[in-house]
């Protein structure tokens, strides 16, 4: 079961002009993929369901979603 890290709620700001770590769980080795303003970083969870996924900088904007 994919869950992102209690940290990651509705309404949340994300730091612009930096790299953006998320992170969580997941089933062990599925492949994970985060995206926003139309950037994308992939992942595969470890053996222990661990996983982190780093997106690009981001510009400023309030009204981008992250999808998991």
């Amino acid at each position: 079961m994919l869950k992102t890290a209690g940290i990651f709620q509705s309404g949340m700001i994300l730091q612009r002009e930096k790299n953006v770590s998320v992170w969580g769980t997941a089933d062990a080795g599925a492949r994970i993929s985060v995206s926003i303003q139309g950037k994308e970083a992939m992942t595969t969870a470890g053996e222990d369901g661990s996983w982190r996924a780093v997106l690009p900088p981001l510009s400023a904007s309030e009204e981008e979603s992250l999808c998991i």
